[in-house]
């Protein structure tokens, strides 16, 4: 792995890291926040306006880039496994699902992609679609070209979250975990079975007192319809609190903390810096995520 720049584009922040192979393996040698954003394709100046100050030096020395996108700008579809091989027939299905959900728009409006997940309880093989539109896509990347490092991917945030996961806690890749990454009125939740993916749904979180009772029912469905048991579960996002961790753990019965993306990452970063990491580690996962390997894209189906 050569050394990776990479932003996540949040609900309401901008998160920035870099890392680059180490003695030890991966090494963080750079990170930074900003309160700035690119929420459209036709605001994100004041994010331009901010980078502009620090990130092409921030950039020196990477040999490519990777952008992460929260899911407010993505349209996120599941649908009975289709032949992976068949890609007409998987056009289709999501030009009718896009004409379905956004008649304004058009299939070639967006980069769509396919993933397979793991069979249910049941035995049914589902996938789901990635379809996140270019407009949108061409302002994250338009940003990026003050630094001229290369692009190397653009990842929806939470399948990023995947991948930060599978490299920080080995022991998922022989384990059935949950991962949920909460916002301010919504939570992205996922399963791993075994390092690939067996679930994902996006759900409502009226207020941050109704998230121990949101992971309650969520896992009941998940144990009588998906996974026949839960490892661990890991969460991160900006809505995450200490309170609110604590209810849900007492709410259920599988085990939960709280992701850190550093965990098996050494650092060249200042005191204060590290300081910083240690309490922000859960606002970074998707940032440290698309930058590292994503065992998604081995089964995934680009179709436009």
């Amino acid at each position: 792995m050569d050394t990776t720049l990479s932003l996540y584009f949040g609900a309401d922040r901008t998160y920035i890291t870099k890392i680059q192979p180490g003695q030890k393996g991966l090494e963080l040698t750079d990170i930074g926040v900003i309160a700035e954003t690119v929420k459209s394709d036709t605001d994100y100046m004041d994010a331009l306006t901010r980078l502009e100050s620090f990130l092409p030096q921030m950039a020196e020395g990477a040999v490519s880039a990777t952008i992460a996108v929260p899911v407010d700008n993505i349209f996120v579809h599941q649908f009975p496994a289709l032949d992976t091989s068949d890609t007409k027939q998987l056009r289709r299905m999501l030009e009718f699902e896009i004409k379905n959900a956004y008649p304004q728009h058009s299939f070639d409006d967006f980069t769509s992609a396919v993933y397979p997940m793991c069979p249910r309880l049941d035995g049914t093989a589902m996938m789901v679609a990635i379809m996140m539109e270019k407009k949108y896509l061409m302002a994250c990347e338009f940003i990026l070209t003050m630094t001229g490092v290369p692009l190397k991917n653009i990842q929806a945030s939470h399948f990023a979250a995947n991948g930060a996961l599978l490299y920080n806690y080995p022991d998922a890749h022989n384990s059935i975990c949950l991962l949920i990454g909460m916002q301010e009125n919504y939570c992205d939740v996922s399963v791993l079975k075994n390092g690939e993916l067996a679930y994902y749904n996006l759900l409502v979180i009226p207020s941050p007192e109704s998230f121990p009772e949101v992971c309650e029912k969520e896992i009941e469905k998940l144990l009588s319809g998906y996974v026949p048991f839960i490892d661990m579960c890991f969460c991160y996002g900006p809505a995450l609190q200490s309170k609110i961790l604590e209810a849900a753990r007492a709410a259920v019965s599988v085990p939960m903390q709280r992701l850190n993306p550093f965990r098996m990452m050494t650092s060249r970063l200042q005191a204060d810096e590290r300081e910083f990491c240690a309490k922000a580690a859960h606002l970074f996962v998707p940032a440290i995520g698309a930058s590292l390997p994503q065992p998604m894209i081995q089964a995934e189906v680009r179709l436009g």
